[in-house]
């Protein structure tokens, strides 16, 4: 997987996660955890580096089986048709399709303004701007190559889960509360 294999952690740093649990699953948890002696925080944190089999996993049995479980959820079965997975699953950084959304969309705002004063910037820095839509445009399209969308395709929906994902991770990366 791109994001995962391009990051290169070299330090472990805490982070807070919040998660919506009700009082008796909170109780259930407080119980589990200490008739074995361990902080809820420390369960999580030993689920998920199961889930992720890094270095702290317990183990591989234990890896396959968290994983077959994150398989099965539903989630996860079923069709998942959003960009983002697309550009996850092709190894294309969200972050940069987002960047070149906001370039293309400055650079309208910047033709229509050219367009509405065209005394005020000339002919070849209208075509440049031009051009380089035209490149914008065409970089999104090789990013979008081969997703598959559902039968209605929302993109202000689309690149409002790619923007919540890239926030979510930079905040979570950063150790920001994440939800």
């Amino acid at each position: 997987m791109f994001m995962f294999n391009q990051l290169n952690v070299q330090s472990e740093k805490e982070r807070q996660i919040a998660i919506n649990l009700s009082e008796s699953d909170c109780n259930y948890l407080i119980y589990l955890c200490g008739e074995v002696g361990i902080s809820i925080g420390n369960l999580i944190e030993t689920f998920l580096c199961d889930l992720i089999s890094n270095e702290k996993a317990q183990g591989s049995d234990e890896s396959k089986l968290v994983r077959n479980w994150f398989d099965r959820c539903d989630f996860s079965r079923l069709p998942n048709n959003y960009l983002l997975s697309h550009l996850i699953e092709t190894e294309y950084d969200p972050k940069e399709y987002v960047e070149y959304l906001e370039l293309i969309e400055e650079s309208e705002y910047d033709k229509e303004y050219s367009e509405l004063h065209p005394d005020e910037i000339d002919k070849e820095e209208g075509e440049l701007i031009e051009a380089d839509i035209e490149t914008w445009n065409e970089k999104l399209n090789e990013m979008k190559d081969g997703w598959h969308p559902g039968r209605i395709t929302d993109m202000v929906k689309e690149h409002e889960i790619i923007k919540e994902w890239i926030k979510n991770k930079e905040n979570l990366l950063s150790g920001k509360l994440c939800k």
